[in-house]
């Protein structure tokens, strides 16, 4: 479940297609009884085929594939709904968006309807100019939310992956900002006994361009949280093995 307005590209994929939505308390099926008749006539429409002609089947089959999703459509918003409003924190989450994003995630994971993965979007780090007090404020946002999302599930087993979708050049620009670069950090928060870096250090004598290179293949890392946490084969999702990185042991 992707909480927002927007498909991240890290969750794109052709055979599973995630969740999108912006506010779980109002996940709410639109529809009404004029669909459900709607693909009940269509049932009882005449037809030039005949019940076990190849036409007929097809159709039968699309109308129950329908009625399918209609279905789950209903269950599904109910559910989540039911999930969020439900949910009691047993932290104080800072009135800003991450927080309240995070507040929602901690719901459904609790909620029963069997969430594994939610991602959230931290906009703002776009610091071309003026970062220093930016950046500030930003990381005092996102560690604030992140305290109280880790205090409020308290002994649950849960993993947190935070990374950027751009690195920063290694240099300010003109404006006392700094521009997309070539790499950039991840950070892993949760279960004890995963502190400590990960992969080389950058050098920051052999840079790309001015910008220090990477040297974790992205890859790797989700094969690590997929396998270490989640316990699936990284050629499931990544098509091929990566080099793991050690930070939790081998199933």
């Amino acid at each position: 479940v992707h909480l927002g307005t927007r498909l991240p590209w890290s969750l794109h994929s052709s055979a599973r297609p995630a969740v999108v939505v912006e506010s779980p308390s109002r996940f709410r099926w639109l529809g009404g009884r004029e669909e459900e008749r709607a693909l009940g006539g269509l049932a009882e429409e005449e037809s030039p085929s005949r019940p076990g002609d190849p036409l007929h089947r097809g159709r039968d089959r699309a109308l129950a594939g329908l009625r399918a999703i209609l279905g789950e459509a209903r269950g599904v918003s109910a559910a989540m709904v039911e999930a969020a409003r439900a949910y009691r924190p047993t932290a104080d989450y800072p009135r800003t968006p991450l927080a309240a994003g995070l507040r929602d995630a901690a719901a459904l994971l609790t909620g029963g309807l069997g969430t594994r993965i939610v991602s959230l979007e931290m906009t703002g780090f776009d610091t071309h100019a003026a970062q220093r007090g930016q950046h500030d404020r930003l990381m005092a946002e996102f560690d604030g939310a992140l305290t109280a999302f880790l205090e409020d599930m308290g002994s649950r087993p849960v993993l947190v992956l935070a990374f950027s979708e751009f690195g920063r050049r290694l240099a300010e620009n003109a404006s006392a900002g700094t521009d997309h670069g070539h790499a950039g950090p991840a950070f892993l928060l949760g279960p004890p006994g995963i502190g400590g870096l990960h992969g080389e250090h950058p050098d920051l004598e052999k840079l790309v361009q001015g910008d220090p290179d990477w040297t974790t293949d992205f890859r790797s890392l989700y094969g690590e949280v997929l396998e270490g946490w989640l316990g699936v084969a990284m050629e499931e999702a990544l098509g091929k093995r990566y080099p793991r990185l050690g930070i939790f042991p081998p199933r």
